[in-house]
């Protein structure tokens, strides 16, 4: 079942948060020669590396959706908070003093937040339609259990063909 497009998401969730920031810095230092990364941040170190395994452990619990979807919530709750973190750092030490330039991984998380909630938009579609087709089979199954019910419903049927 890894075929699924919940997986799609989730699969970029995990380039987003587990690859993406060894490739895109954070920001520039003030004297514009040196950009930092998010290994020199232990913070965003450890929220980056938490996102990653979350999006892997959602990746393989694909048999329980649940489980998957509350997985995917915890995650999308670490992503605000580094976004809150790179925006917080961003506002505070803004200007000349310690930030010059900002860097695309200040924004990964927003790309990861949105790969998250469309993968809890899936993974919500499916449970309610495979707990439908369950309620249907075990509706019916209730109903020919009964004879009488069963010869009403194949009358019913067969005079209306």
């Amino acid at each position: 079942m890894l075929q699924r497009i919940q997986t799609v998401y989730l699969i970029l969730v995990a380039i987003i948060t587990g690859v993406l920031p060894f490739i895109f810095p954070l920001w520039q230092d003030e004297s514009g020669l040196e950009e930092v990364y998010f290994m020199q941040e232990p913070s965003s170190l450890l929220l980056f590396a938490a996102s990653f395994t979350l999006a892997i452990i959602s990746i393989f619990g694909y048999k329980k959706r649940q489980n998957q979807f509350v997985f995917n919530r915890l995650n999308i709750i670490l992503n605000l908070i580094l976004l809150g973190l790179f925006i917080y750092r961003s506002l505070t030490l803004s200007g000349e003093t310690e930030i010059s330039e900002k860097g695309i991984g200040i924004f990964l998380p927003i790309g990861a937040i949105v790969c998250l909630v469309l993968a809890n938009r899936a993974i919500k579609k499916e449970l309610f339609s495979y707990s439908s087709l369950l309620i249907l089979m075990n509706s019916v199954d209730f109903l020919y259990s009964y004879p009488f019910i069963r010869q009403v419903v194949f009358t019913k049927l067969s005079k209306k063909v």
